[in-house]
């Protein structure tokens, strides 16, 4: 299961928010939020490959987390 119907928005992680944000362009460039999701933990870095996304969290403990579209 991967999220390919996401394809013209960005995402964003959250170290102090900790939360993965959803971003997207307007056709006048101007940038939306589009989602908030409260991962708990602060979010070093997101990455989307193949419609397939994956978060890092930071810190020692920090988890590599792939994450799926309900």
């Amino acid at each position: 299961m991967t999220f390919q119907h996401y394809k013209a928005i960005f995402l964003i992680s959250g170290l102090s928010s900790k939360a993965l944000i959803v971003v997207s362009i307007d056709e006048d460039d101007s940038a939306t939020e589009r989602y908030r999701y409260d991962m708990g933990e602060r979010v070093r870095s997101v990455l989307a490959v193949d419609g397939q996304v994956w978060a890092l969290e930071d810190g020692d403990g920090g988890r590599l987390l792939r994450l799926l579209p309900k």
